[in-house]
């Protein structure tokens, strides 16, 4: 009765504190960590410093506040973090010299990413969500780092992923949504979702030659509601970090979103694509945990070899 009457007590922040620190086996943290590795290093082929002799504006990044316009310009350098973040990136993807190689890889990504936003006369926004998940993930191989050493070999059946490595990456995507329908709001007001600005991007970067960019063009009500529609979507993704049941609805919509801006503009969404898929869509996790059955996956995540290398097929 003492213990009931204690847990009646507990406030609901203490229990929500509590639950963050609940473990569950790992697999899914994995297979969401070599997604987002795999992110990281495709939209680290799409960087340059093409534009680097251009006139510069105030800084995007922490790193622009604080390197010289020198370090951030340097081809060296920003070749040299590319090739540091592949190679960590694969030794943290097999788990080789965890947790170093984990904050290697996120300190790799995140000057890369800020030599090529500094040097670039527009922001590319679709940078910022990787560095973030990167963060959340190197410090859970660095809180878990012994629990990790003593799973080896058995790393499924191990507690060692805690709940709020998840949550952190569903409450990250969700911000990284939520701010930016909050600061159209706060900038432009109801106004930014009133077609016009919409129909003038695409007359000037549109694709003429799509069905939809015809349509918006055409018809300001179309333009419209789809420009609203965004600001809408992107200002209620604060909701999938506290209502699971309006998180798929969430997830589909900013994946439409994506899809609509990648065909009509050309600009390639399709790494926010995967993350939104991993971290946002319940669906993921349950093919996951369905799959975990197999040997092939189960091999993979515990590193361990496959039939005809020191083990018979059937045993284990």
């Amino acid at each position: 009765m003492r213990a009931g009457d204690e847990l009646r007590r507990e406030s609901p922040l203490s229990r929500f504190r509590g639950s963050l620190f609940r473990p569950a086996e790992p697999l899914f943290g994995l297979v969401s960590l070599w997604a987002l590795l795999a992110v990281a290093v495709w939209v680290s082929t799409e960087t340059h410093l093409d534009h680097v002799d251009w006139e510069k504006g105030s800084p995007v990044s922490v790193l622009g506040s604080i390197l010289p316009e020198s370090v951030l310009a340097s081809q060296l350098l920003f070749d040299v973090s590319r090739w540091t973040l592949w190679i960590a990136a694969g030794c943290w993807a097999l788990r080789l010299l965890v947790p170093v190689s984990g904050w290697v890889t996120f300190a790799a990504y995140t000057l890369h990413a800020s030599m090529f936003w500094e040097n670039l006369p527009w922001f590319r926004h679709k940078f910022v969500l990787p560095a973030l998940l990167l963060f959340i993930h190197a410090m859970w191989f660095q809180c878990y780092r012994r629990e990790f050493r003593a799973a080896r070999g058995a790393l499924l059946s191990a507690k060692i992923c805690p709940a709020w490595v998840p949550f952190l990456g569903i409450y990250s995507v969700a911000t990284f949504y939520g701010l930016a329908g909050v600061m159209k709001l706060w900038r432009g007001g109801l106004e930014w979702g009133d077609g016009v600005s919409l129909q003038l991007w695409i007359y000037r970067f549109g694709d003429e030659d799509w069905l939809l960019t015809r349509w918006i063009l055409e018809d300001r009500t179309v333009a419209m509601v789809l420009q609203s529609g965004a600001m809408v979507i992107e200002s209620l993704s604060f909701l999938a970090i506290v209502l699971p049941r309006v998180r798929t609805a969430l997830a589909l919509s900013l994946i439409g979103m994506h899809i609509g801006i990648e065909f009509t503009f050309g600009i390639p969404f399709a790494s926010n694509v995967v993350l939104v898929v991993v971290f946002l869509l319940p669906w993921t996790r349950r093919i996951v945990e369905r799959l975990a059955g197999g040997k092939a996956l189960s091999r993979v995540c515990e590193g361990r070899p496959g039939p005809g290398v020191d083990e018979a097929p059937g045993q284990g």
